[in-house]
């Protein structure tokens, strides 16, 4: 995997067979224990999760997925 400097996020929803339902859940994976890109690799250790004001993500990732199938 070809390495990008910066924090990972990630979009996540669950699918009723037909779209993907709202709100979203985005999560932003923070590799490093410290400040600074610092210290062992945690993983999912370091992720920080929000439900709140999602839709604006939503509709331009998982939300064209339904219209896709339409």
């Amino acid at each position: 995997m070809q390495y990008v400097e910066g924090v990972e996020m990630g979009v996540g929803a669950y699918f009723d067979g037909e779209k993907f339902l709202a709100p979203s859940c985005l999560d932003w994976e923070h590799k490093r224990f410290f400040p600074g890109d610092l210290g062992e690799l945690t993983y999912e250790m370091g992720t920080v999760v929000t439900y709140q004001r999602t839709q604006h993500f939503h509709d331009r990732t998982l939300g064209r997925f339904g219209e896709a199938a339409a």
